[in-house]
């Protein structure tokens, strides 16, 4: 398939990249200021954390916003490094005639996503998420039966929706 594109697609596919960077920077913050930077980090985690454990006591809310503002501020590298990778795929899209180039090129692509990666950048990014993992696994800790009876649904919700889509394609659908 990705041998196919056409330069309009391969076009198309860099207003796509364009318009998803400018959504991230904005959904982020990334021009504000570390206030509204940080704010933005905690809005998007309490919306993630209810979304998977519904509504949240105050004193969880207020561990979760401690939690949220001790994590780094390195959007702006996440942002970096997303920009980095989509320069990459574009690279691959344009040597795409050559398929079996282009394959051995996706596969490293995909299994190794943090190739390339400066390392400062590569610093930045593990410790960011290694701190992001420690805050998930505290608010886990934190949740109550009916917190827990509410992400055992919700897992089971993805579970049936995997379960509905896996027969559909057996079906040849």
């Amino acid at each position: 398939l990705l041998a196919t594109l056409t330069p309009e697609n391969l076009k198309a596919l860099d207003k796509e990249f364009d318009k998803v960077n400018n959504k991230f920077a904005s959904e982020h913050k990334l021009t504000g200021t570390p206030e509204a930077r940080r704010r933005a980090r905690l809005d998007r985690s309490l919306k993630r954390i209810r979304d998977w454990t519904g509504p949240l006591t105050r004193e969880q809310e207020e561990r979760i916003t401690a939690m949220s503002n001790a994590l780094p501020d390195n959007d702006h590298v996440r942002h970096a490094d997303r920009r980095r990778r989509q320069r990459e795929f574009a690279g691959m899209l344009m040597n795409r005639q050559n398929k079996a180039e282009m394959t051995r090129a996706l596969e490293r692509f995909l299994t190794d996503w943090e190739n390339g990666r400066p390392p400062d950048m590569k610093q930045s990014l593990d410790d960011s998420f290694d701190k992001r993992i420690a805050m998930y696994l505290e608010v886990d800790r934190m949740l109550n039966a009916d917190q827990r009876v509410h992400v055992a649904r919700t897992i089971q919700g993805y579970i049936d929706d995997v379960k509905a889509l896996t027969a559909v394609r057996g079906t040849g659908q």
